[in-house]
């Protein structure tokens, strides 16, 4: 009777840390991700990025939710502490991402946005398919499937990303114009 008691409290355990893992690391790509929305200079690209955040947000967040209310289903202040904490982080990215954009150090500006944006697309493939779909594993759900999904999903809003993204990408890059000469081509 000890044994098994004491089995389910270290798997409770165990649950609770990896339930507080996975908030952890969905809070940091919120950020980043944020971050991504944040550096965005052309209102194209905004509402490109907006548009596909949106579509995303709402399962992940589900997503988020579940995995902590789950592990966590006795400590109700714990799971809105984590999930306030992971809500707040995507306005906090932008933030800052606003804040670099519009500073002037450029050289610093364009390492730190490339860094950090790529970091953003390396933890959403990350979360993805390690967490997401290991935690769908469980269900009784053709993976073929679930991985075309995921295929059209990607496919979808990359063509979003290159509709918006072409409408206005060369505006404001007045430094980047001075610094190469003036000769400047608009594909039309």
């Amino acid at each position: 009777m000890e044994e098994a008691s004491t089995w389910v409290v270290s798997d409770e355990k165990s649950n609770i840390l990896k339930s507080l893992t996975f908030a952890v690391a969905m809070s940091f790509h919120s950020l980043l991700e944020g971050f991504a929305l944040g550096v965005q200079d052309t209102t194209g690209r905004i509402y490109a990025l907006f548009f596909s955040l949106l579509l995303h947000k709402g399962v992940e967040a589900f997503s988020v939710g579940l995995q902590i209310s789950m592990a966590n289903s006795n400590k109700v202040k714990t799971v809105l502490a984590t999930i306030l904490i992971y809500s707040l982080m995507a306005p906090l990215g932008s933030i800052m991402g606003s804040i670099l954009q519009n500073s002037e150090t450029n050289i610093f500006k364009d390492c730190a946005i490339l860094f950090l944006e790529s970091l953003a697309a390396g933890t959403f493939i990350y979360v993805t398919f390690i967490e997401i779909m290991a935690s769908e594993k469980s269900n009784e759900f053709n993976h073929l499937k679930q991985l075309l999904w995921i295929i059209i999903g990607f496919s979808l809003v990359t063509l979003m990303q290159i509709f918006f993204g072409h409408e206005h990408s060369h505006e404001g890059h007045g430094g980047h114009e001075a610094a190469n000469g003036t000769h400047h081509h608009h594909h039309g």
